[in-house]
């Protein structure tokens, strides 16, 4: 199931935003489920957007199993690089809207194993990431 989320910057908060320092956040890892953070950097002519799931113990262990395909235990780079092109086909799981104005953009994805290539449960982060083009000043 893929959920959309929607997105929306006003111009006139894009470019307070643009003139602004950046923040900093240090986000805690649930362990027993998914956490989901969305982050919009806003910067003159551009949003760029985050949509980032930290998957916990739980929800890893079965992603893991998705992940492996062979079923041989560990993640290869193959299989990992197979999902990742999986999930930029899905497309976006969010909308970006400035001032109304639906934008799209080519959509990358990074799936983040840490040290572990095992199917174990060890935490797994999945992040969608795009950069959309502004027509605002």
């Amino acid at each position: 199931m893929t959920v959309k989320l929607r997105v929306a910057v006003a111009a006139s908060a894009a470019a307070a935003l643009a003139r602004g320092a950046p923040a900093a956040a240090h986000p805690e890892l649930s362990a027993l489920g998914t956490n989901r953070y969305v982050t919009a950097a806003v910067f003159a002519g551009r949003v760029d957007v985050t949509d980032a799931l930290l998957e916990g113990t739980l929800a890893s262990g079965e992603e893991r199993k998705r992940l492996d395909a062979d079923g041989d235990g560990r993640i290869s780079d193959a299989e990992l690089r197979a999902a990742e092109e999986r999930l930029v086909a899905e497309g976006p799981a969010l909308v970006v809207e400035v001032d109304g104005r639906t934008l799209s953009a080519p959509v990358t994805v990074g799936i983040d194993l840490g040290d572990d290539r095992g199917v174990t449960a060890s935490p797994v982060v999945v992040e969608r990431r795009a950069s959309f083009a502004g027509g605002w000043p």
